[in-house]
């Protein structure tokens, strides 16, 4: 069984509900059985430890590098939000003003895509729970050559995971750990927080597509997931259709195609709403070019805008998941209320030099990867940048 621990870099910036525990609804895996087992354990120990009302933690992002740098430059530049009254709209302060954000980048175990296609499920459910004891330790090393060497890291207040293939594989077992350690803490997923928010639209037979890749499609993550969901929510007639995007053309002829794809299998259903599940699409565009596309005059009116219903919308995972988050915190009371501008540090899953399989933990801004700095530099821009400081 693999050992945990994350490398830290050092990064700041200038400038679901919670659900009620009950006895579990279906088998979880041996992992979490094993650290409850050993309820003196220091996993299980820290798990159950965990204040839950305690507004000193950070919010901790989960998942694959890309989609969780992406995901956290949204929560740093938010601002849909009065920061007073917590309605809609925009107070010219960052919505998650004061909070710190620690951003785990699993590249240990990446890509998850891998886990499903080798029929690995369960360790992909390891590796969410693995990823809940990341967020919520407060020992970290320093390197990974000299594990006995730690350094202090916040615990977290709320944990977000940036794969959707969590929702289905592995979110069940954080919760059930949680369950089972006599806690709760808040844990968003873009599958459960984007099926949410589309079921609650008004009507019992909802129509919702998914734009996502195809491992995404293939994984069953969102067919799952949303089959239970509409259950529960009393909407079991509502229908859902994952279909791939071409990864091909402009923003446009993605969205088109899209559309030919959902024409061809839908029998005639009007889509109620488009689940973006993709951190590479700018969802300002996809609106502009469906807006236009809408147009009285044009030609693609006929084609296209016959497939949707009055009050078809977009749901974008970013913006969701930040949504989601921000009414977690308010409504559990967990706004620090500090007045700066929220800070982020990198985490980075690696594997023990040593051959053991075991994942470290590690601690120095020095030791972030070229291309993850890169990678930020490229696609992490605001008016408030991120930089690496030494």
């Amino acid at each position: 069984m693999k050992k945990i621990a994350v490398l830290l870099a050092l990064v700041p910036l200038l400038a679901l509900s919670c659900r009620e525990f009950s006895s579990p609804t279906r088998p979880t895996i041996d992992y979490v059985l094993s650290l409850a087992a050993d309820s003196t354990g220091g996993a299980f120990s820290l798990v159950a430890g965990h204040d839950p009302s305690s507004k000193d933690g950070a919010i901790a992002i989960f998942g694959e590098r890309e989609e969780s740098l992406l995901l956290s430059e949204m929560f740093l530049t938010a601002d849909s939000r009065d920061n007073i009254s917590g309605r809609r709209g925009s107070d010219l302060l960052p919505d998650f003003a004061g909070e710190v954000f620690s951003v785990i980048l699993d590249e240990a175990e990446s890509p998850y895509a891998g886990f499903i296609g080798r029929g690995e499920t369960e360790l992909l459910r390891e590796n969410a729970v693995r990823g809940a004891i990341f967020a919520i330790d407060t020992v970290c090393c320093v390197t990974p050559f000299n594990p006995e060497a730690t350094a202090p890291k916040p615990t977290s207040k709320v944990i977000v995971l940036s794969s959707s293939l969590m929702g289905e594989y592995g979110l069940f077992d954080v919760d059930t750990l949680f369950q089972l350690a006599g806690t709760r803490i808040p844990v968003v997923s873009p599958v459960e927080s984007m099926i949410g928010e589309a079921l609650a639209a008004p009507g019992e037979d909802l129509c919702i597509g998914v734009w996502a890749d195809s491992a995404l499609v293939a994984s069953m993550a969102y067919q799952n997931v949303f089959s239970r969901m509409a259950k529960a929510a009393g909407k079991p007639e509502s229908v859902l259709f994952p279909i791939s995007s071409s990864g091909e053309g402009d923003i446009r002829e993605r969205l088109l195609s899209w559309l030919d794809c959902y024409s061809e299998i839908c029998g005639g259903r009007k889509l109620d709403a488009l689940l973006i599940d993709d951190y590479g699409v700018n969802i300002a565009s996809l609106e502009a070019e469906l807006a236009d596309i809408r147009k009285e005059d044009s030609f693609q009116k006929l084609t296209y805008a016959k497939l949707l219903s009055d009050g078809f919308r977009f749901v974008d995972v970013m913006e969701t998941l930040t949504g989601r988050c921000y009414d977690i915190l308010r409504g559990e009371n967990l706004f620090t209320h500090n007045i700066f501008y929220p800070s982020l540090t990198l985490y980075q899953t690696v594997a023990s030099p040593d051959g053991s399989g075991d994942l470290l933990l590690r601690l120095s801004s020095r030791f972030i990867s070229d291309e993850t700095a890169q990678f930020i530099d490229a696609n992490v821009v605001s008016t408030k940048p991120l930089y690496v400081q030494n």
